[in-house]
């Protein structure tokens, strides 16, 4: 009691060094502990399609604890921000050194929290190895491959871009015939292009805000979410993360025939970041100081967009698919969207509910991303930077909220973007949503095993969709609130100024005017 006592009290300065080794230390220790121990990778590689609890049992005081864990990670990471907050001046390494050991811990562990590490192998395989083109053609369609039995969503060809597919089938390369090699070779992949981020979010501070420059690079390098889904599961979704962030630093430095290129590659491994495109067209039209100027970059920046995403998907001979944006299938997961699919099931076939949740996500999406659209528009110009990040959240954070199948390591792209406001409304909601989300794991995992059999699944997926979503949106509407209160507060504070002021000068009037008929 006395460690967290002193670990949560306002540290000195002389003892900001000490709480700082101490919060790195018990992190490792569980991250070991937690993770490494249990999910060893030596231990269990040689068995295809593991889950959480078939490594560690379906047990609800297993839940407890792994819930505590998440819990204690999360404390740990505030602690160690406020600390950093109050103490800038920490040396680099005692900043930085430590995430690379947690990820170093994370790179051991069979990937307890998703599949989708195989199936980049086994679509990488695809092509490098069964000379296959993963856009017309699933994992099933090569049974005799040695990954076959570990891939997922094996039935389906690739929902990623060509981008990815190119990277996916130069790793499997690497890993050749042995599945440990292949998975470390990924996920040590993803984990590289995850530090690399984190020292973009550090450059670009660095020349906007560079007093919280430490700040921002720790809130994305030290997350227990994106250390567990990247460096643990090796989810691809930070290599979509790197190469926006890479577009916004060469945007934000005015280097404007780059942006759209590299969003274009961002784009071809994950297609959602293509959402930004108008904001950043936007912003090279108000940077240049002509017509002709303002022209030739932005045409210069989409020829050249044309130009990468045509060598990319030359070699596949067809446009990659963007279907999963819509859900495959009847393939839902802890969404609204997934609550209203499972709603409409009991008056409307399995056809007819999914074309209507379409088009309700379609028109719901489409009407917030304009109304974000015009509101930045507004700006016309006016902190240009901070405009351009603030839509770009606010239509990510939408589309999370939106898409039919949600999956915990989507919010990567949202924290990336949060970060670059350190400080903000969007920082602290994008930080709650990656806690809410690595709880989510519990329900998906925990809860569905122990209590699947009493609960309906619409109550399960009703339980996973409230608590992922529910208290960024609250903390959101009540930050609202709370600014608009502000503004009228001041607004009163203002009227109730003048007033006096003009209190004063009338009676000031009436002082002078008496003095003159006395005279």
């Amino acid at each position: 009691m006395a460690l967290i006592g002193n670990l949560l009290s306002p540290p000195s300065k002389r003892g900001a060094m000490s709480r700082w080794l101490v919060v790195s230390g018990i992190t490792l220790a569980i991250y070991v502990a937690a993770f490494s121990v249990p999910f060893f990778l030596g231990k269990h590689f040689t068995n295809p399609q593991l889950t959480w609890v078939s490594m560690v049992g379906e047990r609800l005081d297993i839940a407890i604890v792994y819930t505590t864990v998440i819990v204690g990670l999360f404390a740990l990471y505030y602690i160690g921000y406020k600390t950093l907050a109050s103490f800038p001046s920490l040396p680099p390494w005692a900043i930085y050194v430590p995430p690379v050991a947690f990820a170093l811990a994370l790179l051991s562990i069979y990937p307890p929290g998703g599949w989708d590490l195989f199936l980049y192998i086994s679509q990488g395989r695809l092509y490098s190895l069964n000379h296959l083109n993963p856009f017309l053609v699933s994992p099933q369609d090569a049974p005799a491959d040695l990954f076959f039995s570990y891939a997922s969503w094996w039935p389906y060809p690739s929902t990623y871009g060509p981008a990815w597919q190119m990277i996916a089938a130069m790793a499997s390369l690497l890993g050749g015939e042995s599945l440990w090699l292949s998975m470390l070779v990924f996920k040590v992949m993803v984990t590289v292009f995850f530090f690399a981020a984190v020292a973009l979010v550090y450059l670009i501070l660095s020349r906007h805000r560079p007093e919280v420059r430490h700040l921002g690079a720790f809130l994305l390098a030290w997350n227990p979410l994106l250390l567990y889904e990247i460096a643990g599961n090796g989810h691809n979704d930070i290599v979509m993360v790197f190469f926006t962030l890479l577009s916004l630093y060469f945007l934000f430095q005015r280097r404007l025939l780059l942006p759209l290129p590299l969003l274009a590659v961002s784009a071809l491994v994950k297609y959602s970041s293509a959402m930004l495109v108008p904001g950043i067209l936007l912003l090279m039209w108000w940077t240049g100081k002509g017509i002709r100027q303002k022209l030739s970059w932005i045409a210069g920046g989409l020829v050249l967009a044309a130009s990468v995403a045509f060598l990319f998907a030359r070699p596949f001979g067809s446009a990659y698919s963007i279907y999963a944006l819509f859900g495959l299938e009847e393939l839902y997961r802890e969404s609204p969207a997934t609550l209203l699919y499972l709603a409409l099931l009991g008056d409307f076939s399995h056809y007819d509910a999914t074309n209507i949740v379409k088009a309700t996500v379609v028109l719901v999406l489409g009407t917030l991303y304009v109304f974000e659209g015009l509101r930045y528009m507004k700006t016309n110009g006016v902190d240009e930077r901070g405009s351009l990040l603030r839509f770009a959240f606010q239509v990510t954070f939408f589309f999370l909220l939106l898409i039919p199948r949600f999956h915990p390591w989507f919010v990567a792209s949202l924290l990336a973007l949060g970060v670059l406001m350190v400080g903000s409304e969007h920082m602290n909601r994008a930080i709650l949503m990656t806690f809410t989300a690595f709880l989510s794991h519990i329900v998906e995992y925990f809860v569905m095993a122990v209590y699947g059999d009493r609960l309906n699944y619409f109550t399960l997926e009703l339980m996973a969709t409230s608590l992922i979503f529910a208290p960024p949106l609250i903390y959101w509407q009540y930050h609202r609130v709370r600014n608009r209160r502000a503004v009228l507060v001041d607004l009163d504070h203002t009227i109730a100024v003048r007033e006096a002021e003009i209190g004063r000068l009338e009676a000031g009037q009436s002082r002078r005017s008496a003095n003159k008929r006395a005279k």
